[in-house]
């Protein structure tokens, strides 16, 4: 009876120690899979702005930030905190000083230290994120801005660097935004 009880108690230890071998742990997907994988698949949800009539859409898995104070008009933020930080800003600011929208451009790409990039007739900002004039290591923008008469409508993702490439559907909403639809024009 002692010889079973000593193989039996080595026989377990043996496939204790060997259980990974023998039944191999998951180890999980790769966060930016995940990550692309629920960009892609969440429903789009949109905000009209009470004050200046424009529509935002932004990702069902963001949530709107309710920090910003009700005297500020024509903002918004809608923040997504899971294991990385990413948000999506839409504001409006004046055109103040310039007579035309290539002036102000210059003076906000300078402001957020990007560069500009005109495509088909639109105008897009791109750069690293900056705070209280310092830049915020491994975080970007991608901004999209429509002239207003004498105002701006920015429209502005804010992401992590490594993650890029797996946001292509959240890059591809700030390219085709319109805060307008056509007719809608305030």
């Amino acid at each position: 009876m002692k010889g079973y009880l000593t193989i039996i108690t080595l026989v377990v230890i043996i496939v204790t120690a060997n259980i990974d071998i023998l039944c191999p742990r998951d180890r999980g997907r790769d966060f930016g899979d995940v990550l692309e994988e629920q960009m892609n698949l969440c429903s789009v949800v949109y905000y009209t702005d009470s004050n200046f009539g424009f529509k935002v859409p932004y990702p069902a898995l963001f949530i709107p930030d309710k920090s910003i104070p009700d005297s500020v008009i024509g903002c918004s933020r809608f923040s997504y905190d899971n294991v990385i930080h990413m948000a999506i800003d839409c504001y409006v600011c004046r055109n103040e000083g310039y007579s035309d929208a290539d002036g102000g451009i210059s003076w906000l790409a300078e402001k957020m230290r990007a560069e500009v990039i005109e495509d088909k007739g639109d105008v897009f900002l791109h750069g690293p994120l900056t705070e209280d004039g310092g830049r915020v290591d491994g975080y970007s923008h991608f901004t999209k801005c429509v002239a207003k008469d004498k105002l701006w409508v920015i429209y502005s993702l804010t992401y992590p660097d490594m993650y890029a490439d797996r946001l292509l559907r959240l890059f591809s909403m700030v390219r085709t935004w319109q805060p307008w639809e056509k007719g809608t024009t305030p």
